[in-house]
């Protein structure tokens, strides 16, 4: 069995502007800071994030495939690879997003999974496990 990465928040907002949060390239810059992105918000569409670009090139890739979608409730990306230029690529893992609304309060499940063994995955899984944006409640 695999690790993972996983929280359940309950948010004062939409299931709507929560999925989206993380398909919108301006909110993922706002939020997340990503620096260019390429989604396409789609069944079998790309999802792609880029941090610290430079003139040296770019600092971190997160790539992935959109294996389910719905706007108002879910997403999941499969073949996700995290490329840090320090360290070897790490993947394939998947990221699961589901949203529900009742009352006016969201519940947000988020779950990062497929990690492997070894130096480099325990570095990554302790970066993600303390500073996973999604982590945050701020």
């Amino acid at each position: 069995m695999s690790r993972n990465v996983d929280t359940s928040l309950i948010i004062k907002s939409t299931s709507e502007d929560l999925i989206d949060a993380f398909v919108n390239p301006r909110t993922l810059k706002q939020w997340w800071l990503v620096e260019k992105s390429l989604i396409e918000p789609k069944v079998g569409g790309a999802y792609t994030l880029i941090w610290n670009i430079n003139a040296n090139g770019v600092g971190y890739v997160m790539s992935g495939s959109i294996l389910a979608f719905n706007p108002k409730s879910q997403l999941i990306i499969t073949n996700l690879v995290y490329i840090n230029p320090q360290r070897p690529v790490l993947g394939p893992m998947n990221l699961t997003v589901e949203a529900s609304t009742e009352e006016g309060l969201t519940k947000l499940y988020i779950c990062q999974d497929g990690y492997g063994k070894g130096e480099d995955w325990d570095w990554y899984y302790d970066a993600v496990k303390k500073h996973g944006p999604w982590l945050s409640t701020t």
